[in-house]
């Protein structure tokens, strides 16, 4: 039985009218009806705009740009697969080398180092944009966890919170000192996250932790307990952590600038919260594990798609 495929691009009834017209003594056949968003606002407020070799153009009413009906990435000709595809290499640790050979052998398109890395940056600042009412449900003992970095030719350190619970990253910050300031302002941004207070705070540097805490939350800290020592489960979480901590330097050691390192540092906990499957969470992501699901692959610019059994 062979399949004959029709696709149709649907703003209005008058379009769904006109397509039936067409396909409506064609049956037996199976619809699915979604519709046309702009893929820069997301907006309903759309009208035709022409076509171009064969490709549907549209104009957005709320943020006056077009757009065309192409699959791919907004301002760029690449497919969104591939853009998606360059993020996660990028945030593996793979050299933007490779990811342009990559793209090259998979969708046949070999795009310059600075064209994916500003691709990068692009989604990335998107994707912070989608998750940031994001709620992870976590548990009561979080685990604070240092390292360090240098950024051009200054020495940083990296705070992180993890939830033991699930694994979830819930705050990353650099710090040049990590004095009460910074410790205060990692921990208003992991609280933001989780909408609740930790019981036990799990950090070796338990006093300047104590100072950051009764900085940011008043007598409220009190109720944290800050512990120097943690449970075997926790430990060996943290031999995973390190080697997390040592591919997340890949990814930081090259970036000269601190505002792309910070952006960077931002993307790599999307990646590592919703992308990266953990044997110890029964291989779910961490997100998963704290009740959030994430669509792994930007959605396509939708369609009306007819399929016809003859």
């Amino acid at each position: 039985m062979g399949v004959i495929r029709y696709t149709v691009s649907i703003k209005d009834f008058q379009d769904y009218f006109d397509a039936w017209q067409k396909i409506k003594d064609k049956a037996p056949f199976n619809i699915i009806l979604t519709e046309i968003r702009c893929e820069y606002c997301n907006s309903k407020e759309i009208s035709k705009y022409g076509v171009y070799k064969d490709v549907q153009r549209w104009w957005c009413k709320k943020c006056n740009r077009k757009f065309s009906d192409n699959k791919s990435f907004p301002g760029t000709k690449m497919p969104l697969n591939a853009v998606h595809s360059a993020l996660l290499m990028y945030y593996k640790g793979v050299p933007l080398k490779s990811i342009r050979q990559q793209l090259e052998e998979e969708y046949s398109c070999y795009p310059s180092s600075s064209t994916i890395y500003r691709m990068i940056q692009r989604l990335t600042e998107e994707s912070l944009d989608d998750i940031k009412m994001d709620q992870p449900k976590v548990g009561n003992t979080w685990i604070v966890y240092e390292s360090t970095i240098t950024i051009g030719s200054k020495k940083y350190w990296i705070l992180d919170q993890v939830d033991s619970a699930t694994h979830f990253l819930l705050s990353s910050a650099f710090s040049s000192s990590r004095n009460p300031e910074d410790i205060k302002i990692l921990m208003e941004s992991a609280l933001d996250k989780a909408q609740k207070l930790p019981e036990v705070l799990i950090t070796r540097r338990t006093s300047q932790y104590q100072e950051g805490i009764e900085l940011g939350l008043g007598a409220v800290g009190s109720k944290i307990k800050i512990e120097p020592f943690a449970k075997k489960e926790i430990m060996n979480f943290s031999c995973f952590w390190r080697r997390m901590q040592k591919k997340r330097r890949i990814v930081l050691c090259n970036l000269k600038i601190f505002d792309a390192a910070e952006l960077s540092l931002k993307g790599w906990m999307i990646y590592y919260n919703y992308y990266l499957y953990q044997k110890s969470l029964n291989w779910k992501t961490p997100s998963q594990t704290a009740k959030i699901e994430f669509p792994s692959i930007p959605n396509p610019k939708i369609k009306l798609t007819t399929q016809v059994l003859s």
